[in-house]
């Protein structure tokens, strides 16, 4: 069976050159990213600072893509996805050069703003693009590939970063991840070529319209267009609780849980994370092809529910096999999630703004990324052992499982689905 799949999506790059660009330059680009960002927490600990103070460096990053999301889909709308995602990677390459030259906390923090700055439009960029070249009936399986490249450098990465801190020294990973981000930057430079406007799609819910003047640098119009679309809300409120999983559930309270708890090494922890990345590169690109056969939200909802049940085991566990039956199934259900939202999210977007609108979608997220550590962690604080035998680091997991259920409900009951309901202009072929 694996055959068959290995074999359809060797096809899609053959038939997607495009695609097959920017999957390489996301493996090349999130390597570097996976290197240096288990030695973060350490360099800046080094300083003598507070657990707060590291924090704060970590979340540079996600803040800087926070605010630079929507600006850097609409500079990739007057200028070029191109353009964009060369200078993002240029741009994160610098930032973790001098990330790994700071003496100090607020310095880190300053570079990490700036590489996040550079993942906001590389990110914005490359999911624009492929938004742009695919048609409603293939971009699930071409963000899928999308995300399965993101997901190959991620778990790749921090192994080596480990490595090259022990072997070289602590500030050697951020070089080497530098090094990595302008050799992406290269290959976009050399091998990527524009997309064409003809193969964009208009919106499910309009017909096709002659481009619009010119427009404030913001786009507000836009902006406002697509935050009063309901269905644009749920899906881009449901991404943001699937980040708010991530960063809140699964980075955060997970490793505190699993310890304290389950009695787990760190070893044991990371052979747990790893579990869960494989199972979701496994599964990341058979759910794009599901998503364009039976709709997004055929997808969305199981992916929901597996991922509710892995959280609710986390909430209970005290042992091993049930962290990692909890981590079986949470994997199984964010790997089903997987393309399905940034694909839903592209077949609404205005014509000729797939750059805003994927802004705009990514900010959701990232807003799910800074705010799940922040509020799960109290919480889990504020709660204690409170009902009967939870620790409260039990109960933000049943917190995030209802809020992400919740969500998922919504979506699926208010959503409009997008399948199949537009005319696929775009060739979605050969780019």
């Amino acid at each position: 069976m694996a055959i068959p799949v290995i074999r359809r999506y060797i096809t899609l790059f053959k038939q997607n050159r495009s695609v097959f660009v920017i999957c390489v330059t996301t493996v090349i680009s999130m390597l570097g990213q996976g290197i240096m960002s288990p030695v973060i927490p350490l360099l800046a600990s080094q300083f003598g600072v507070s657990v707060a103070a590291v924090g704060f460096v970590v979340s540079a990053f996600g803040i800087s893509r926070l605010f630079l999301n929507v600006p850097a889909g609409i500079i990739g709308e007057r200028f070029g996805r191109r353009l964009l995602m060369t200078i993002g990677l240029m741009c994160n390459a610098l930032g973790l050069v001098l990330t790994g030259t700071a003496n100090s906390v607020i310095v880190m923090a300053v570079w990490r703003f700036v590489s996040g700055a550079g993942s906001a439009m590389y990110m914005t960029g490359a999911m624009s693009f492929i938004a742009d070249i695919s048609t409603s009936r293939n971009r699930g399986q071409l963000m899928s590939l999308q995300q399965g490249s993101l997901l190959l450098g991620t778990s790749l990465g921090p192994a080596l970063g480990g490595f090259l801190a022990d072997s070289l020294g602590l500030r050697w990973p951020f070089f080497v991840a530098a090094i990595l981000s302008a050799m992406a930057a290269l290959w976009i430079v050399s091998r990527l070529t524009e997309p064409r406007a003809a193969s964009r799609e208009p919106a499910a819910e309009e017909p096709p319209k002659q481009k619009a003047p010119h427009q404030s640098f913001w786009d507000f119009r836009v902006i406002g267009k697509l935050l009063g679309n309901p269905t644009f809300l749920l899906v881009s409120l449901f991404t943001m609780m699937v980040f708010f999983t991530r960063s809140g559930s699964r980075q955060t309270i997970l490793p505190l849980l699993a310890v304290e708890k389950g009695g787990m090494s760190a070893t044991q922890l990371g052979l747990l994370f790893t579990f869960m990345t494989v199972i979701n590169l496994v599964l990341v690109l058979p759910a794009g092809a599901l998503t364009d056969r039976f709709g997004r939200k055929a997808v969305i909802m199981p992916g929901a529910l597996c991922s509710v049940a892995g959280l609710s085991i986390f909430a209970l566990a005290d042992n091993f096999g049930l962290f990692f039956a909890g981590g079986a199934l949470l994997g199984i259900g964010t790997g089903l999630i997987g393309p399905a939202p940034a694909a839903y999210a592209a077949d609404l977007a205005p014509a000729g703004k797939t750059g805003v609108t994927m802004g705009l979608y990514r900010t959701f997220g990232d807003v799910g990324l800074i705010v799940g550590p922040i509020l799960l962690g109290f919480v889990a604080d504020a709660f204690g052992d409170r009902f009967a035998g939870i620790s409260g680091k039990g109960i933000a997991m049943k917190l995030n499982a209802a809020l992400i259920l919740l969500m998922a409900i919504l979506l699926v009951v208010l959503g409009k689905e997008t399948t199949g309901s537009r005319s696929d202009r775009g060739s979605g072929g050969p780019s």
